[in-house]
């Protein structure tokens, strides 16, 4: 979450979350639970989060990250 917000992001939202995918699903939770982090940003803001990610932890962790267009109510609130 550091990096994110250091990387211009104003907040974010986590969320503990379970599934399962392509790596199947978790048997135990020895190795940590899942987690969501959600924010809303501008487009480059974003591309700065997903280069982080890619360089940081989708070598060696099961990460799923995308991008969603957004219509915000209130947003105001974000600039």
């Amino acid at each position: 979450m550091r990096a994110i917000t250091a990387l211009g992001a104003r907040g974010y939202s986590v969320g503990h979350v379970r599934g399962q995918g392509s790596r199947g699903v978790r048997a135990s939770d020895w190795e940590g639970q899942n987690v969501r982090i959600e924010t809303l940003v501008l487009p480059e803001v974003a591309e700065k989060i997903l280069e982080h990610l890619t360089r940081e932890y989708f070598q060696n962790f099961a990460v799923i990250a995308y991008t969603q267009d957004a219509a915000v109510v209130r947003g105001e609130k974000y600039t």
